[in-house]
């Protein structure tokens, strides 16, 4: 991919810079589409991402809290001024209601909004204090002498910030807002009651009761109406953004993908045009010589000995190439059947034993009879590779040891050799593709650097593991664990 791409890449199309979103901490809690169509339900089906929800909520609710209690506190304060204007007779009154029952709860509040570890007391605190805010104002007007004009403004444009703070922007589920807002809206029948009271003052003015009850049902609904809504975007919200994340993280790992394989063309377009160059060139020359001229049939099956050796490069190479890749995609069909490890591991000495004793390398074969779960042809082919490496890296006339032996609930092959063993920079890329190592084949064999990333592969498909012990300078020994 591109520079130019949105996801994964700097810089878009246009050349602005489009910043990765901030990485979540936590666990990833898994959504899908069906949470989507939940979210109108106000409920998700699965309690985990039910519980992410809620537990981004309270963190939005705790980052708002700070500057929503001093806005709060401000606005009390502030209506405190009014007081004398609406209730001349009983403001002292009034102005202790309000400070103990209001501005008390919240200075109180926005202390310990301020110290972490009161945080879980911050939340119930809002719930409550939002309800008896509504009371005490309730209680203001139960107390008060209102007198005209200035009164059914005064409620009024109280009841409005009230009703807003304690419905709309306190961010909890939406049940709890409605039944929250009741109970606020419950206050003001309350306080009618108590002012036709004998010593309570005057019952309130038929317009300030319509204006005020019909303001706070009016508010009631529209802010139920409204929380429903809000919480439910809020949910698709919290959806909508997880599945993006989640696609995006997809993205991000299919470019990995792509670009890791683009790295593995280069490296295969390298591979190609040097090892296969050179055996390609003496198949070709010998080839040109063998029409062109004639020899003593000596000199042409030397000739034509020599082609072998070369295509037979090639054809590892190719042949390695293609097993890697369809042991990656998937497409090998491994048997599960148990199979006879020792007697594996014997036919795969047999078959090395000749090309061994070119370079005087002994094989020898230790152990006793287990019997391991997997593809017979795919364990054969894994001892090979393995064993093959041991003798392509053993120095002349040494000894290679196969051992075969039991450990449990797994059948080992521990293939031991006295080469130059496996250095700390070459261990990291081991079993990669293409891998070449800083030791070379002792009897100028050549190496494709595939054959390791065939044993690891087709070892991890059938349920085992390989593993290297190679104290530097003692020579190598791979361990292939299979499962019984």
């Amino acid at each position: 991919m591109g520079s130019g791409t949105v996801l994964g890449g700097r810089h878009s199309s246009s050349g602005w810079r489009i910043p990765r979103p901030p990485k979540r901490e936590g666990p990833v809690v898994p959504v899908s589409e069906r949470d989507l169509d939940d979210a109108w339900k106000l409920r998700f089906r699965d309690p985990l991402v039910e519980a992410a929800f809620r537990e981004e909520q309270r963190s939005s609710s705790a980052r708002i809290l700070r500057p929503s209690v001093f806005v709060a506190l401000a606005t009390i304060l502030a209506f405190g001024v009014l007081d004398p204007i609406a209730f001349p007779e009983t403001w002292r009154s009034i102005l202790v209601i309000r400070l103990v029952a209001l501005a008390l709860p919240v200075a109180v509040l926005a202390f310990l909004a301020t110290l972490p570890r009161f945080a879980r007391w911050t939340r119930p605190l809002l719930e409550v204090g939002s309800v008896g805010a509504g009371w005490a104002v309730a209680a203001m007007i139960a107390v008060g002498q209102p007198q005209e004009p200035g009164t059914t403004v005064y409620f009024a444009a109280l009841s409005f910030p009230l009703a807003s703070a304690a419905i709309g922007l306190l961010p909890s589920g939406f049940a709890a807002s409605v039944v929250r807002a009741g109970l606020i809206v419950l206050a003001f029948p309350a306080v009618a009651l108590v002012r036709k009271l004998p010593g309570w003052g005057p019952p309130l003015p038929a317009d300030v009761v319509v204006v005020s009850l019909g303001t706070l049902l009016l508010l009631w609904f529209f802010f139920s109406v409204a929380g429903y809504f809000r919480e439910a975007w809020q949910r698709r919200t919290f959806v909508t953004m997880r599945l993006l994340e989640a696609a995006s993280e997809k993205v991000r790992s299919v470019a990995a993908d792509l670009k890791r394989l683009n790295e593995e063309k280069s490296t295969f377009l390298g591979i190609a045009a040097h090892d296969l160059r050179n055996p390609l060139g003496v198949i070709l020359g010998y080839a040109e010589m063998l029409r062109d001229e004639e020899f003593p049939r000596k000199d042409a099956a030397e000739m034509a000995a020599k082609i072998v050796v070369s295509a037979e490069r090639v054809r590892d190479l190719v042949a390695g190439l293609l097993e890697v890749s369809a042991a990656e995609a998937g497409r090998v069909a491994l048997e599960r059947r148990p199979c006879d490890l020792l007697g594996i591991a014997r036919r795969v000495v047999e078959s090395q034993l000749e090309t061994a004793a070119r370079k005087e390398i002994g094989i020898r074969l230790d152990g006793a009879p287990v019997v391991v779960t997997g593809d017979p042809g795919a364990i054969q082919q894994v001892i090979e590779n393995v064993v093959s490496n041991a003798v392509k890296f053993s120095p002349w006339r040494s000894t290679v040891v196969v051992a075969v032996h039991a450990d449990g609930g797994a059948g080992l092959v521990d293939v031991e050799d006295e080469g130059p063993g496996v250095s700390d920079a070459d261990r990291a890329r081991l079993f990669a593709k293409f891998a070449r190592l800083s030791a070379r084949p002792t009897g100028g064999e050549s190496s494709t650097g595939l054959g390791l990333s065939i044993v690891k592969t087709l070892t991890e498909a059938m349920g085992g593991e390989v593993s290297l012990e190679s104290p530097p300078g003692r020579g190598a020994r791979f361990r292939v664990r299979l499962p019984v």
